[in-house]
């Protein structure tokens, strides 16, 4: 497994890059992390890159354990994020993963198969 973060100080936005199997315990250290850096107040949002990885690991106990932790709950409701995956499957746990998320999150999220139109969607230029 790996992970690429990167702010685009362009476009004002995060974009995490997963490779490999995922590991929900990493995916809430990095939201927690976005969460704690100096963009937070300011940025768009994310696009979560994961073409290259492997979410068939992935349960709904997992998923629910990463909302269930307070220290990630969002203070905005005003962020969009993206997901972008290339397979089927993904896509349909990717909204599985949206149907854990408590009711109290309320992010504007979209799934994409193409990067371009996901980063044009948080970027607001739809």
């Amino acid at each position: 497994m790996s992970v690429e973060l990167e702010f685009d100080e362009a476009a004002g936005f995060y974009v995490v890059r997963y490779l490999g199997e995922v590991d929900t315990d990493v995916i809430a250290q990095i939201i927690k992390g976005m969460r704690e850096s100096e963009h937070y107040k300011t940025m768009l949002g994310a696009v979560w890159d994961f073409r290259s990885a492997d979410l068939s690991s992935m349960t709904l106990s997992g998923m629910q354990s990463v909302w269930s932790s307070q220290s990630i709950q969002p203070s905005r409701t005003d962020l969009r994020v993206a997901s972008v995956f290339s397979r089927v499957p993904d896509g349909l746990i990717l909204h599985l993963w949206q149907s854990a998320a408590p009711s109290s999150v309320g992010m504007e999220r979209r799934y994409f198969t193409d990067m371009g139109a996901a980063r044009r969607w948080v970027a607001g230029s739809d």
